[in-house]
Formats: C-alpha cells, structure tokens, sequence
C-alpha cells in the first residue's frame, strides 16, 4: 500500500513539473495578440470571397488559398470585431451542408481573432440556396426556388457569438417562395448590435429584390427595411458613431463602376435620409473589377476599383444641405479582384481589405494590401476623420 501511495506521489510530481515546462511554452506559440495602437475600436474588413466553381461544389469544399491566406494573416494583428461584407458565396447552388462548410472554415479563422464577427449578405449569398424547377427550361427567376436560407448569417453564426437580438434591433421581412417549404419565411434584413460602445448596423437585400443566379442590375433594398434604418439612426442619436455594413453602395459613390450601385430612385431615397446623420460611416462592397463610369458631364471614363495608392479614391464624403459635412461611404476591399491581367478568380494576385481604427481624435479609414501590392507605392495612406471620440 505504501509503494502505491508514493508511486501516486511521484506521479503527480512529475506531471506537475511536465505541466509547468510545457503549457507556458505552448502558451507562447499563439499569445493572444496586444492592442500596441491605443485604440478605442479596431475593426477589420474583408468582402466579396466569391466562394464558387470547384471550390465551392466539390465534395470537401475548401476556401480559396488568398481567404484563407488574408484570414490567417489577419489573425497577426488586433481588432475588437470583424466585417465580412457580402458575397461569401457565387452563383452557385450546393447542398445546405456544403455551404455551412464554407463558413465554418471562415469561422475557423475568425473565431481565432475575435467572436465579434458581422456578416451581412450580398446579391450572390442567397444564391446558394436557390435552384431551379426541374422541367423549367426559362432564364428568369420564374424557373427558380430558395432550397433553404443560405444567407441566415444571425441564425448560424452570429446568434451565438455576439448575442441574441432583440425586437428594437431586428428587422425581418417575409418571402413567399412560391409555395417551396425551404426558404419561405421571415428574412432578417436589419440588425444592430453594440460592440465596446460602437453601434453597427447591418443591411441585408431582400431575396425577392434579387435574381440569385442570374442577378446582374437591380441591386436594391426594400423601402422597409431603409425605413427601419432611419428610424434606428434617429433611436441611437444623430451624435453618435455608427458604422452601416451593406454589400451594395449607392450610385453616388466615388469611382464606381456604372450600373453597380443601389437602382437610382432607392439610391437617391437613401442619400437624403442619410444626410442627417454626420457621425455615419457607410463600409461596402460589390464593385471589384475594371470598368467605366459615367462623370457629371456624362463622359464615360476608364476606371480600376484597385486602391493603388490612397483609401480616398474609394471614400465619398457626402454633405447637407447648407454644405456641412455629413455620411461618409468607403469600399471595403475585394478578395476578388478582376484587375486587367493582374489576377485570376481562384490565385489573385492582387486583394485588398479595410481596417478601421478609431482613436480619441480621429478614425482612420485604410485599405490593406493582403496579396501583391503591384501598382501601388506601398503602404495606402489612409482616410482621416477628424472627430472627438470622448
């Protein structure tokens, strides 16, 4: 019995000296990382994954190589919360499963980082979820149907993470699907959560706005659901910060492609109710490739949605009335730029995101090179917002 107990001794000895050598040098291998900045709120921003092809209906789905290579590192540097702003996935219509997987190695990363992750979706997500009648040969949405919600970002992830939203902070509208039991129901189109005392606001499109599949012009929000948002703005205060997450910008934005932003009598509604609210800043997406726009002369102009070398030439500031600064709207990035020759849809060479630091005095709007940084000076200088955060 003796020889037993001191066995036991020596034992719990040796695990407590093996566990004393090992976990704090395993602890050093992943240290969380250090806010070195000093800022009230840093936020990273990534958009348009445009998941498809092989990568997105192979039986083990897998993210591109440049996702996983920007999340891995993002991973490196500190932020409070996450924006993912629309298009994860691309005309594409895999099993539900097949779409989850997509997200849970997202989740993978960004679970790493922080829990405080804000999806919005973008004309391609609900895409996932639809498909098309089996005898129906047409090419308008008539032939199509929602399989399931693909784009229930609250419901699968962000429920759990950041917490359970209440009445005052969701808005939902309902979707018929034409008598198909998987995608009827309630589609939440606005949300608000708090994160260190920052107000973010989300802004879905509604599926019934969009082609899925076939989606190419159109892009739009319901009056609903911009109504809802302009109610929450006046709820929070016009002195408050607030950051708006939606996919699609408006029409006015600077250096946008033609035909990419929000249809023009909704982008034109939007832009007047916003104009009340100068503490608004406006993160978007979508508009990623070459192209031309339309100036105030009606000249057609050759445009790059690649920042090459300043975050302002995607930045608009809009202005009130009587010429007083107002809203401002900056493109997130893409991770799917279609860049000259510079790139291809699965090995870019070039992709880009956005982080936001907002410090006591000022908020820092910056485009980041994550891939090749060809074309450009080197490090993008960012877009200042002067303004007392106390």
């Amino acid at each position: 019995m003796r020889k037993v107990v001191f066995l036991f001794c020596v034992m719990t000895i040796l695990c407590v000296l093996l566990l004393t050598v090992f976990l704090p040098s395993c602890a050093e291998k992943n240290p969380p990382v250090k806010n070195t900045k000093g800022t009230l709120l840093s936020i990273g921003c990534i958009s348009d994954l445009h998941s498809k092809d092989s990568y997105f209906n192979a039986v083990n789905t897998k993210l591109k190589p440049n996702v996983k290579d920007t999340l891995g590192q993002m991973q490196g540097k500190y932020y409070d919360a996450l924006v993912l702003g629309g298009d994860l996935t691309s005309s594409a219509s895999p099993k539900q499963s097949l779409t989850y997987s997509i997200y849970d190695q997202i989740l993978d990363y960004t679970d790493k980082i922080t829990k405080n992750s804000l999806f919005v979706c973008g004309n391609h997500d609900y895409s996932a979820g639809l498909n098309k009648y089996p005898s129906s040969k047409v090419t308008t949405t008539e032939g199509y149907y929602y399989d399931y919600n693909s784009a229930d970002f609250y419901g699968y992830i962000m429920k759990d993470r950041i917490g359970e939203l209440s009445d005052d902070d969701a808005y939902y509208e309902f979707y018929d699907n034409k008598g198909q039991s998987g995608g009827n129901g309630d589609y939440l189109l606005g949300y608000h959560y708090q994160i260190k005392g920052f107000h973010f606001i989300g802004l879905n499109p509604h599926p019934a706005d969009l082609l899925g599949i076939l989606q190419r012009t159109n892009y739009t929000y319901t009056k609903g659901s911009v109504d809802w948002l302009v109610s929450k703005l006046q709820s929070i205060g016009k002195d408050q910060t607030v950051f708006l997450i939606a996919h699609i910008p408006l029409a006015s934005s600077a250096n946008l492609r033609t035909g990419k932003g929000v249809e023009e009598s909704m982008s034109q509604y939007m832009q007047e109710k916003l104009l009340s609210f100068p503490n608004l800043i406006w993160l978007y997406g979508h508009d990623h490739s070459d192209g031309t726009m339309i100036d105030a002369d009606g000249n057609t102009l050759d445009i790059t949605c690649y920042i090459k070398d300043d975050t302002t030439q995607r930045v608009t500031q809009y202005y009130d009335d009587d010429g007083n600064k107002s809203f401002v709207t900056c493109f997130m990035g893409s991770m799917s730029y279609l860049y000259g020759n510079m790139t291809n849809d699965l090995k870019p060479k070039i992709y880009q995101g956005l982080d936001v630091d907002v410090y006591s005095d000022r908020i820092e709007l910056q485009i980041v090179n994550y891939g090749a940084d060809s074309n450009s000076s080197g490090k993008i200088a960012p877009f200042v917002i002067q303004r007392n955060m106390a």
